[in-house]
C-alpha cells in the first residue's frame, strides 16, 4: 500500500478513535504514514515494522523497526523490489527484485521482545497476511481492530486469500466490517475486521 488517500485515512482515524486504540502496530509500514496519521489524531503509540531497506519513517515520532514479521522466528528469503511497496517474502520473478536473507519474527515474539501490546494492526505485507496472523496467536487476544491488505484472487502463487483470512479471524472472534476504510481494488483490497 502506498500512502492511503485522505478519505481512507480519515475513516481509519475515526474507527481507531471509536474503538479507543492505544497501540497501533503497522506491519509492512513503508514510511509509516498511516500509523503516523492515527498517532497524531488520537495520541496512541505507533509502532512501524518494515523490511525494505529503501524505506524510512516519515516522522521521528514513530517507533520504527527493520525486520520481517511472519509465521515463524527464522532467517528467511526476502525479495526487495525496485519499486517501493512491492517487496515481499513471496517472489514476483519479474527481474526487478533482489534476493536477501533477513531476520523474521513471529509478531508474538517481536511484541514480547519490544514490550509492545497492540490493540490495532495495520498489515500490508504483499501477500503474506496469513503468515503474519499465524505468528500472532498470543497477541491477537488483545487486538480489537485489524486493517489489512488481502488478495481476492490468486494474483501470484502463495498469496493470502480473503476467504482464508476471514475464516481464520472469525474463529478468533473477529467480523469483517464493511464500508470505509475498507475497499476492494480488484484482485486485492484493504479490509477491516473488528472484534465482536
Amino acid at each position: 500500500m502506498s500512502r492511503e488517500s485522505d478519505e481512507i485515512i480519515a475513516a481509519l482515524v475515526d474507527l481507531c478513535k471509536e474503538i479507543g486504540v492505544r497501540c497501533l502496530v503497522q506491519i509492512g509500514a513503508e514510511d509509516g504514514w498511516e500509523a503516523y496519521c492515527v498517532h497524531e489524531a488520537i495520541g496512541c503509540r505507533a509502532v512501524c515494522i518494515e523490511g525494505d531497506p529503501k524505506c524510512c519513517r516519515c516522522s521521528p515520532r514513530l517507533e520504527y523497526h527493520r525486520c520481517l514479521i511472519g509465521a515463524t522466528d527464522c532467517v528467511t528469503d526476502f525479495y526487495v523490489h525496485e519499486q517501493m511497496g512491492l517487496s515481499s517474502t513471496i517472489p514476483r520473478n519479474d527481474g526487478l527484485e533482489q534476493h536477501v536473507a533477513m531476520e523474521q519474527y513471529r509478531l508474538d515474539t517481536f511484541c514480547e521482545l519490544s514490550g509492545i501490546t497492540p490493540d490495532a494492526l495495520v498489515i500490508d505485507t504483499e501477500g503474506t497476511t496469513m503468515d503474519v496472523l499465524e505468528g500472532a496467536s498470543g497477541v491477537l487476544a488483545g487486538v480489537r481492530l485489524i486493517y489489512a491488505e488481502v488478495q481476492t484472487r490468486e494474483i501470484r502463487p502463495g498469496v493470502s486469500l480473503l476467504p482464508e483470512v476471514d475464516a481464520f479471524l472469525a474463529e478468533r472472534g473477529f467480523v469483517r466490517r464493511e464500508g470505509l476504510p475498507a475497499y476492494d481494488a480488484g484482485g486485492q483490497g484493504n479490509f477491516c475486521w473488528v472484534r465482536t
